[in-house]
């Protein structure tokens, strides 16, 4: 009977230390809710994105193309203006609206591209005829890229482009030819003289990928293709002093990873840059202490870290399709960022008191779906629910539910 009770009481301890191991790396991966009952992960990660969507119909207004920024403790929309992160967050909205067809996000989607014809501009140099978005006397490379990539979703969405809009197309790329630098890259302010002017890796990357997005989805103008292969070729050799400690060079890799997956389906000689990044993006990762535990690229975990993972997940079946030897590591970092950035939508009320030990007592609509700016130590950054921050994050998710059901990390 004594050896009865002992063998029992062995075999209850091996069950306890399996449940609690087995339950510790359940939290670990559920931490951010994604399997929020006993729903599976791709039905999640739609809700997340129907959020979210939510969030940017509230957003759209009758004079900007989207609001910049919601303060939860003020209660009030800031007036702070951004037009390249309305305009990247106009893109991220026609994205969301391609996998949820409905009539509110296509009313302000028409809106919008409506109140876009206020910001075009039109000049001639050079014996080109060129159109630009422009506010406050100030044209940024990247806002002409969004630009394209916005147009670019609508087509994919299903929409089609009016003739004024597919002129102005032709007139901005013809902008953007101009604004070619011979150091390489993109210039980053139109009519701004060099000497004050400045080659931007954001403004570079987003134009290349804006011009990519005009080619695959719009019209196939070889003269397009072939520009932005030179601008990418020049400024890749510059990029590669580039290091992951900066910020900047960060986003650089995100857009430049979306634009390298999208060209090496048309030309496989791509492909290797691409996975040139990963390896380098891999490298960081592992030679950064405070990363050494989550394997992040970064904390805290931020709209950079979003923006980062768009592009990982986005170029993610190009590497397996060519047997990139270090996806094991790649899926484990993806997997990671994927659950930081899902904890940092705010997904109800109590979840925003629980995030920030604040309660909210205005209009739920005004935070629901929306992300927070950061996390870090287990603290969340919800002073400002900016649209920039949301479009990256939801962005990222997006591209993980589009190939969830071939690749699961």
């Amino acid at each position: 009977m004594k050896k009865y009770f002992i063998g029992l009481f062995v075999v209850s301890l091996i069950f306890v230390f399996f449940f609690i191991l087995f339950n510790f790396d359940c939290y670990d991966k559920n931490k951010a809710k994604i399997f929020n009952g006993d729903k599976k992960e791709k039905e999640f990660l739609l809700e997340s994105l129907l959020l979210s969507q939510k969030w940017f119909d509230i957003f759209q207004t009758d004079e900007n193309i989207m609001t910049y920024s919601f303060s939860p403790r003020g209660d009030e929309i800031e007036e702070e203006r951004n037009i390249v992160r309305e305009l990247g967050s106009f893109w991220g909205y026609a994205r969301l609206y391609n996998i949820n067809k409905n009539e509110v996000s296509l009313e302000r989607i028409n809106k919008t591209r409506r109140i876009l014809d206020d910001y075009i501009k039109y000049d001639e140099i050079e014996g080109f005829e060129i159109a630009y978005l422009e506010h406050d006397e100030i044209a940024m490379v990247n806002t002409q890229a969004f630009y394209l990539l916005a147009m670019a979703e609508l087509v994919k969405a299903g929409l089609e482009l009016s003739e004024k809009e597919k002129s102005d197309l032709k007139k901005i790329i013809n902008g953007l030819y101009l604004m070619k630098a011979d150091e390489g890259g993109l210039w980053y302010i139109y009519y701004l003289p060099k000497e004050h002017n400045k080659i931007s890796p954001y403004g570079t990357s987003e134009g290349l990928y804006g011009l990519i997005s005009y080619y695959k989805y719009i019209e196939q103008d070889e003269e397009v293709l072939a520009f932005a292969k030179l601008v990418f070729d020049e400024y890749y050799e510059v990029s590669k002093k580039y290091s992951f400690a900066d910020e900047e060079a960060r986003s650089f890799y995100s857009w430049i990873l979306y634009f390298l997956t999208e060209l090496a389906e048309i030309d496989p000689d791509y492909y290797q840059p691409a996975e040139d990044l990963l390896s380098k993006a891999l490298d960081y990762r592992q030679n950064n202490e405070k990363c050494s535990q989550r394997g992040c690229l970064m904390f805290p975990v931020t709209a950079s870290e979003a923006a980062f993972l768009e592009g990982g997940i986005f170029v993610y079946p190009l590497l397996e399709k060519n047997n990139f030897a270090r996806l094991e590591e790649t899926r484990k970092y993806l997997r990671l960022a994927i659950d930081d950035v899902l904890s940092m939508q705010i997904l109800s009320l109590d979840d925003y008191t629980q995030k920030t030990g604040d309660v909210f007592e205005g209009d739920p609509k005004m935070i629901i779906g929306a992300y927070c700016g950061g996390l870090n130590d287990g603290a969340y950054f919800c002073q400002y629910l900016r649209n920039d921050i949301t479009q990256h994050a939801s962005s990222a998710i997006l591209n993980y539910y589009q190939i969830i059901d071939s690749y699961s990390f």
